[in-house]
């Protein structure tokens, strides 16, 4: 079955740029969902599965420089997160196109690493730049 989840307040940081990135990124889990759950063909679903991953390789890019920019003290450890992510979606497809990995797994984990990732690890980006306050808001850090 689909996920049907909608955005949530809750996968929020307080960041436009990256809240928004998170949208789209949620919005291509939802889509594998439903061309697995409707039978798509194996290209059409492979394809999909190298969009996600371009696109996730591009937030990390997007929210690794905001982060720097913001000197997030936790930057190094973020960036292995996110370095650990694509290596196992890497893996992921791999199996998928050896026919050793259902697509419905694939949508699991990545909605599951989504939903854990943004309230956990991402929150603290959301904390930090909380206690910036009004400094990030002047430099330009921050868009409300």
């Amino acid at each position: 079955m689909p996920i049907t989840l909608a955005w949530d307040s809750k996968f929020e940081i307080g960041h436009e740029r990256i809240d928004s990135e998170h949208r789209i990124f949620l919005s291509l889990i939802r889509d594998l969902s439903v061309e697995s759950d409707t039978g798509a063909s194996k290209e059409r679903i492979e394809r999909t599965l190298h969009e996600i991953f371009k696109y996730a390789d591009f937030h990390f890019t997007s929210e690794e420089n905001i982060m720097a920019d913001l000197a997030y003290p936790q930057l190094a450890a973020h960036k292995q997160e996110h370095k650990m992510l694509l290596a196992q979606l890497k893996n992921f497809i791999q199996r998928y196109r050896a026919d050793l990995q259902s697509p419905e797994t694939v949508v699991d984990f990545l909605f599951q690493w989504f939903a854990l990732h943004t309230t956990q690890e991402d929150k603290l980006i959301a904390k930090f730049i909380a206690r910036l306050g009004q400094s990030a808001l002047f430099s330009g850090a921050i868009k409300r």
